[in-house]
């Protein structure tokens, strides 16, 4: 049987162990707090850098920085689709997906461009083409109206029918 200094040996120790885990237990509290604080602190100075494009991101988490630079080009990759001729933006900007969508849409623009071109300068050979043939076939309408005039105007070949006629020099002339 335990005697009564036995008793106050493990009342001691005890009493002793208590007060050291209730010492640690305030002392780790404290340090937590501060640690909790510090956290806060670098959550909302990392809230802030997300916040404004222009700020560096040292005060975020790893993961978190990450995130926000993929975030940020994601925005910076947008706000390019928006604008023309921001090619370089885009290329800087955009992930690879992204860039080949641009290529095929501008390589599409492009085509329509030349398509465009094509279609302009065939409808302008269509009309010169249409010209010239309406200034050929009026040309040739003027020299048939004349030579048939020259030829009423020749005296006629002495025929029955009247049908016949005798072109002469000047007649001649005046059919070429």
């Amino acid at each position: 049987m335990i005697g009564l200094s036995g008793l106050r040996l493990y009342g001691t120790i005890g009493a002793a162990a208590a007060v050291a885990f209730m010492t640690w237990a305030t002392v780790d509290r404290f340090s937590l707090a501060g640690k909790l604080s510090d956290l806060r602190a670098e959550v909302a100075s990392c809230e802030r850098a997300a916040g404004d494009i222009t700020r560096n991101l040292d005060d975020c988490p790893d993961n978190v920085a990450l995130g926000l630079e993929y975030a940020r080009a994601s925005s910076l990759c947008d706000a390019a689709l928006d604008v023309p001729n921001a090619l370089s933006t885009v290329r800087a900007q955009c992930s690879a997906p992204v860039k080949r969508v641009v290529a095929e849409r501008d390589a599409a623009a492009q085509e329509l461009v030349s398509t465009r071109e094509a279609l302009d300068q065939a409808r302008s050979d269509q009309t010169a083409a249409v010209r010239r043939a309406e200034a050929r076939g009026a040309a040739q309408a003027t020299r048939k109206d004349r030579s048939d005039a020259a030829i009423e105007a020749a005296p006629g070949a002495g025929d029955d029918n009247g049908d016949l006629r005798r072109c002469d020099a000047q007649c001649l002339r005046d059919l070429g």
